[in-house]
């Protein structure tokens, strides 16, 4: 069965953006008007004002409710957040581009990027970069909650899941603009659709590109940010001794999401997870409840007594760089993930390796693995997909915790190796200006100053930290320059 095949069983039907009839289902609420002069303030407080500039419109934002699917077929509810330009000026009126926008990871279930009432919850942030980057300069923002989030009724998120959230992004979209169109507001949406997000929310905005591809939906451009496009070859890499920053975190979140999407991880906790986790597990804790519980181990992904001799090496691996410090962060007792399952997994590499070449980059994941945990990966990687539109990669090449050479080196290598119909390109925000302007020095400038900066108030360790998200912002200024070009 192929994917397109598989696609239109997993969606009820092949209709565009329909996984569902009913579009009285819909509801929305307005939850905040924002001034530019607000806008102006609350851009300058979080230091987001040189990167998206001056505010030229004000924003109208609207919680949108709307039926979808969950992640094994399953009809569910999400929400999404519909930011609105609004103003006297050009770009905040008539026939606007929409960005639908796919958000990092959070472990909260109340994230909701509708909701501006407080700077201390937990979507706040992400809410107003998208709002000051995108909607205050003219682009209609649709920002999907996901499955799992706020009034999803879910009880888990199907995370990385990369048909379902697909499909939640694509009914999120159809909703929002049915939403729009019902307000008649001086704003209408425009046929341009860019797709844009960051780190989950990259990996989310490529998933979704390339499902719009296959069902026929025009994307105008496309800016995924620091995904883990390769996840098979990504997981493996952690697996081999070479665990990211927060693995913990981003595993527990992988594994709830694929054990309720496919069922096939473990028959019990204890057959994948350590000694601490697995009761809570057996007693349905939910993953947001586990991520907040002192139980789970804050680093140690493995644990830290090889579970042969014959892996002493890559317990945790050496590889004399900066990273190897980080790596042996993911090893200690308790861990996450207990031996025998590691085991496993690791002879499964063995037997179907990955085709990863590091030293090209090229290679597609193993269809012929084993381990079931290691054909949810296979399923869901990127690899292979060629951009029916023009797609502008984003990232740091220092990123500790979406390894930068793993995911957004393989899809340039494979986008080199065969060229798309559409013109890609990758942008490196972690890179000195160049000789001749590309569009993209004041950004590099900008995160070289952010960054010796950091170095200078919290140190190296401090810098690592904050690397990931650092990035955010910049790679958001990066995909709207890009698409003003369209």
């Amino acid at each position: 069965m192929n994917r397109t095949t598989l696609m239109c069983a997993f969606m009820a039907s092949c209709m565009l953006g329909s996984a569902w009839a009913d579009f009285d289902d819909v509801t929305a609420n307005l939850t905040a008007q924002l001034s530019q002069t607000q806008l102006t303030a609350m851009e300058q407080a979080g230091g987001l004002l040189p990167l998206a500039g001056t505010p030229t419109c004000g924003v109208r934002v609207e919680h949108v409710v709307y039926p979808t699917l969950g992640g094994h077929g399953e009809l569910t509810q999400a929400s999404a957040a519909l930011m609105v330009p609004q103003g006297t000026a050009a770009v905040c009126q008539g026939a606007r581009p929409v960005v639908l926008y796919a958000h990092g990871t959070a472990f909260d279930k109340s994230y909701n990027l509708a909701d501006f009432s407080s700077p201390t919850h937990p979507g706040f942030d992400e809410a107003l970069e998208i709002a000051a980057v995108y909607a205050a300069q003219g682009y209609v923002v649709v920002a999907p909650n996901y499955v799992g989030y706020d009034v999803s009724p879910s009880s888990y998120h199907p995370y990385l899941n990369g048909l379902q959230q697909s499909q939640d992004m694509i009914d999120g979209l159809f909703a929002s603009k049915r939403v729009l169109a019902e307000l008649h507001l001086p704003v209408r949406s425009s046929r341009k659709l860019f797709l844009t997000g960051y780190s989950q929310g990259g990996y989310v905005a490529m998933a979704t590109q390339q499902t719009m591809d296959i069902l026929g939906i025009p994307v105008t451009a496309s800016s995924p940010g620091s995904g883990p496009y390769a996840l098979a070859a990504f997981v493996d890499y952690m697996f081999a001794g070479h665990p990211d920053l927060g693995s913990t975190l981003l595993a527990t979140w992988l594994v709830y999401g694929y054990q309720n999407s496919y069922f096939n991880l473990y028959l019990q906790p204890s057959d994948l997870f350590g000694s601490t986790v697995a009761p809570l597990v057996a007693n349905n804790t939910s993953e947001f409840n586990l991520v907040a519980s002192p139980a789970l181990p804050q680093t140690a992904l493995f644990d830290s007594t090889p579970p042969s001799p014959l892996l002493a090496s890559i317990t945790p691996a050496v590889t004399h760089t900066a990273a190897d410090p980080i790596f042996a962060l993911g090893f200690g007792e308790p861990s996450l993930i207990n031996n025998n399952f590691r085991a496993a997994y690791l002879l499964d590499a063995t037997v179907n390796p990955d085709g990863l070449n590091p030293a090209t980059g090229l290679g597609l994941p193993s269809f012929t693995a084993a381990n079931p945990i290691r054909q949810d990966l296979a399923f869901n990687d990127l690899r292979g997909y060629s951009p029916n539109s023009p797609t502008l990669l984003c990232g740091g090449i220092n990123d500790p915790v979406v390894f930068f050479p793993v995911n957004t080196g393989s899809m340039q290598a494979e986008w080199a190796a065969n060229p798309p119909v559409a013109p890609v390109g990758v942008f490196n925000v972690d890179s000195a200006p160049l000789a001749q302007d590309d569009g993209f020095n004041a950004l590099r400038a900008g995160f070289q100053a952010l960054k010796q900066g950091t170095i200078a108030q919290k140190g190296v360790a401090g810098w690592v930290q904050s690397y990931h998200g650092d990035v955010a912002p910049f790679c958001a200024a990066a995909a709207r320059g890009y698409f003003s070009k369209f």
